[in-house]
């Protein structure tokens, strides 16, 4: 990933004149909402986009189980560097590809198509770049996706499976599971819904209204029930759900009161642990 950032900035940033280029956006007057903070969308908008994009990095089950998988303290220390300094030269490459976009591309609308058609255009990339490319970011889904696959098939074995049914052969019912879902998904990719940007960050208010309490606040001694833990979700989901229902998310980002309902509530019902 940190590789294809760092060439896909390379060569789209060459293709567009320079880093200078984007002052030539700053000059046409349909293109000065990029430069406005309320311009496209409101910047309360736009900041709960980037939390919930972040907070899913953070609370992630299947990001924090990779630090379990450290061998000792010396590697979380150099491991924290690592994430923290990778994903700031990631983002740092990737976030002005959007701007680019706008001089090399025309009437630019779908940003799940920006990327792709970029890589695609032989202007802007040899060959083997493109090749290059492509094997990265099917290496980045593929790096994802392996993850998803187990925690979900985990999930509906301990969670939904377990508590109700004893199974035999526990292995085997988890690999019967990730074949399931890897099947899944592959014949929803056949027809893919669109707006994956919109998905993923849906997806990451979901992941911290639901773990963002119980793992940040338990780190620092407060401690809730199951039920309070599962309470504390089911009313943050449901204030994220009916913020979108009722239109207000244009105005506020979701996030924001789904949060803060589901914070109030694990905290109110936790008690205070020794560390």
């Amino acid at each position: 990933m940190l590789l294809g950032a760092m060439t896909i900035f390379y060569f789209v940033t060459r293709a567009a004149g320079g880093i200078s280029a984007v002052g030539q956006l700053m000059e046409r007057p349909s293109k000065q909402h990029l430069f406005d903070l309320n311009g496209a969308v409101p910047f309360a908008v736009l900041l709960g986009v980037s939390l919930s994009g972040a907070l899913k990095l953070i609370v992630d089950p299947r990001q924090l189980s990779r630090f379990y998988g450290l061998k000792n303290d010396a590697e979380v220390r150099r491991g924290k560097w690592i994430a923290v300094v990778g994903l700031t030269i990631i983002l740092g490459c990737m976030f002005p590809i959007g701007l680019y976009a706008h001089l090399l591309l025309d009437n630019v609308s779908d940003t799940d198509l920006i990327v792709p058609t970029l890589v695609n255009d032989a202007a802007i990339f040899p060959f083997w770049v493109t090749d290059l490319l492509i094997v990265s970011i099917v290496s980045a889904a593929m790096s994802s996706m392996d993850s998803v696959l187990l925690v979900a098939s985990s999930t509906l074995y301990k969670n939904i499976i377990a508590p109700f049914r004893v199974v035999k052969n526990e292995v085997t019912s988890s690999r019967l599971a990730v074949v399931g879902f890897a099947c899944a998904a592959a014949l929803m990719a056949l027809n893919p819904p669109g707006d994956i940007v919109g998905i993923t960050i849906f997806s990451g208010s979901l992941y911290a209204i639901c773990f963002f309490p119980p793992v940040v606040f338990g780190l620092y001694g407060r401690v809730a029930s199951p039920s309070a833990t599962l309470l504390a979700m089911l009313f943050g989901m449901t204030v994220l759900i009916g913020w979108i229902s009722l239109g207000l998310s244009s105005q506020l980002h979701e996030v924001f009161p789904a949060l803060l309902t589901s914070c109030a509530i694990y905290w109110l019902n936790s008690n205070r642990q020794p560390l």
